[in-house]
């Protein structure tokens, strides 16, 4: 029996004696029934769990890897593993091999360039390089981002005859992946949020990661986030050249450049009062022109317009795990961009409405509006993005 620190790429066809049904969800006594778990993702945050699993069908892979070729594969330098489970038994396992993903990038890129975690907007498919994963079959897949590590496994096309996989697996890990990556942005609570958007906030995907850590943190921790504001219009100002040149290019888009460009300027003049006076209706007026593209009623209410930053088609390249948050932002124009005002109060904050309706008050036209107002916009670019002009 050899032992084997694997460096490169390695590959093993086995055969288990006993078919892998999943793991059972309660304790039994013989003759009971249980719930079987046949399809699960879990991650290194997951703990005892997540150790449980690998102690468990990675495992019994390993074993059986040992008992045939003789090898044992020393754990700690696996950082991916695949196993293709067919219903005759026989199985693949590959082990450390070529893994690609299709990202969306926030600037323009070479080919050939070195790609920043700061620089990943999205993560759209995670792809095992040359290994085909057929959907009919039983899987499981082991991957590694940085220290952390996560585990899926589906086991239904295994156990069940004539039975497939209806989802895309490149994408689902391509969302697993973001999950890993970004996961301080998935870990936010429902309080935390309630927070972020009293004072207006949103971790903004066009922000550097540093930034969008520090809003989580702040509010976190209860600081105000303001107190970040002169480096978040550091950054904004930094990326709005690059920003006007892809937003020129987006169907929604189009029709308002000439009133963003104005606005930038006002931006870049530190001239608030105009940047939002220019910017804020225009943002609905996006809103409702993508809905034009989209086919959907022209008599939208602000509800619907909100609702256009949603995955059309929630089972095609918008998984559940992407930084753009997509439900999160939904809410935040809801209950931030479209905030309504009462009227007897008089306690106006900055909103499309107050704006709209005249009664925001001068000290609501601030840099921080400004600045928000370009956050949202370049947000909705990325939503929109998918529909550029020709």
């Amino acid at each position: 029996m050899k032992i084997v620190t694997v460096t490169n790429f390695m590959k093993f066809d086995i055969k288990l004696d006993k078919p892998f049904a999943g793991f059972s969800m309660a304790a039994c006594k013989p003759g009971e029934k249980v719930w079987i778990c046949q399809k699960e993702f879990v991650s290194s945050e997951d703990g005892d769990l997540f150790i449980s699993r690998l102690e468990g069908f990675p495992s019994l892979l390993l074993n059986q890897i040992a008992q045939i070729y003789k090898t044992i594969i020393v754990q700690s330098s696996i950082y991916n593993m695949l196993a293709i489970l067919r219903r005759d038994g026989t199985s693949t396992v590959y082990i450390n091999a070529p893994m690609k993903a299709l990202m969306r990038v926030k600037k323009s890129v070479d080919a050939g360039q070195v790609i920043y975690r700061n620089d990943i907007a999205d993560i759209k498919e995670l792809v095992f390089q040359d290994i085909e994963v057929p959907d009919d079959v039983g899987l499981m897949v082991l991957f590694s981002v940085g220290w952390r590590k996560g585990l899926f496994y589906d086991l239904v096309s295994y156990t069940e005859e004539n039975f497939k996989r209806d989802y895309d697996l490149n994408q689902l890990l391509g969302g697993y992946y973001a999950y890993l990556t970004f996961q301080e942005r998935f870990k936010i609570t429902d309080s935390e949020w309630k927070s972020l958007f009293q004072n207006g906030w949103f971790p903004f995907i066009t922000l550097n990661n540093d930034l969008i850590s520090g809003i989580i943190n702040h509010n976190r921790e209860g600081w105000n986030v303001d107190d970040l504001l002169p480096r978040i219009q550091e950054d904004v100002l930094k990326r709005l050249p690059d920003g006007l040149k892809t937003w020129a290019h987006i169907k929604a888009f189009e029709p308002h450049m000439d009133f963003i460009s104005k606005a930038a300027e006002h931006y870049q003049k530190d001239d608030a009062i105009s940047c939002i006076s220019v910017l804020f209706p225009r943002i609905e007026g996006i809103m409702r022109e993508y809905q034009s593209i989209q086919g959907q009623p022209k008599k939208a209410s602000q509800k619907d317009l909100a609702g256009t930053v949603l995955p059309v088609n929630k089972g095609s390249q918008n998984h559940q795990y992407t930084p753009l948050l997509p439900l999160r932002f939904h809410q935040y124009l809801t209950e931030v961009y479209f905030a309504n005002f009462d009227p007897l109060k008089k306690d106006y904050t900055l909103s499309r409405n107050t704006v709209g309706h005249g009664v925001a008050t001068k000290e609501n036209f601030d840099a921080k509006g400004a600045t928000l107002g370009l956050l949202i916009l370049n947000q909705l670019s990325y939503y929109f993005s998918g529909f550029h002009n020709k």
